[in-house]
C-alpha cells in the first residue's frame, strides 16, 4: 500500500513573533520538541551523556598565517573532536551567517554539563585570537 507524502510544515508569515523558531509554525515547533524530550525514555529512560557543537565564528579578514589555540581545545575535557576548516594560506572574512561562513566546529561530549559549558565558555573567548591574518 502506497502512503501519501505528508503535507509541507506550514511556514509562519511572521519569523520575529514569540513561539517562532526558524520560521516554522509554532504549533510544529511545540510538537517536534515534544518528541524529542521523549527520545531517552525510548532508550532506558537515563541520559548517558551531554553535548553540544561549538561553530567556530571568524572576527579578522585577510590571509591566514597562524591558527591559535588549537592543541588547548583539543585537549579539553569534553571534546570529541575539533574541525577547523580554515587553515594558514586561507583566506578568511568575518562569520555572518554560521551556517555558511562558519570556521569550523567542535563537538563536545561529557557526563556533566557543567564541564560542557565551562569548555563552551572558553572556545568563545579563545576565538576571538584564533585566526591570525595578514
Amino acid at each position: 500500500q502506497e502512503h501519501p507524502t505528508p503535507p509541507t510544515p506550514p511556514l509562519h508569515t511572521h519569523p520575529g513573533e514569540p513561539g517562532s523558531v526558524g520560521g516554522l509554525d509554532p504549533g510544529l515547533v511545540a510538537a517536534a520538541q515534544g518528541e524529542w524530550e521523549e527520545i531517552p525514555a525510548r532508550y532506558g529512560g537515563s541520559l548517558r551523556a551531554h553535548g553540544r557543537i561549538c561553530h567556530l565564528v571568524s572576527f579578522v579578514q585577510g590571509e591566514v598565517v597562524e591558527v591559535m589555540h588549537a592543541e588547548e581545545i583539543e585537549a579539553m575535557e569534553s571534546v570529541e573532536a575539533f574541525e577547523c576548516t580554515v587553515g594558514v594560506g586561507s583566506v578568511i572574512s568575518p562569520t555572518i551567517d554560521i551556517s555558511a561562513t562558519d570556521a569550523g566546529q567542535v563537538r563536545m561530549v561529557h557526563e556533566d554539563e557543567a564541564v560542557i559549558e565551562r569548555d563552551f565558555q572558553r572556545i568563545v573567548e579563545l576565538m576571538e585570537t584564533m585566526f591570525v591574518v595578514k
